[in-house]
């Protein structure tokens, strides 16, 4: 129980620095690395 409470903390922290740094990159005009960071995070659905 507790490893899979701190396992859903470390995912929501870990989700809330990726949009911040999208935001950020976008807001400096660095396209290239907000589209680079994104499709490092990017989750797929499996088939």
């Amino acid at each position: 129980m507790k490893d899979q409470l701190l396992d859903e903390l470390i995912q929501m922290d870990t989700w809330d620095w990726w949009k911040s740094q999208l935001f950020v990159l976008r807001e400096q005009s660095e396209y290239a690395e907000a589209e680079a960071l994104f499709h490092e995070f990017k989750i797929t659905a499996e088939t």
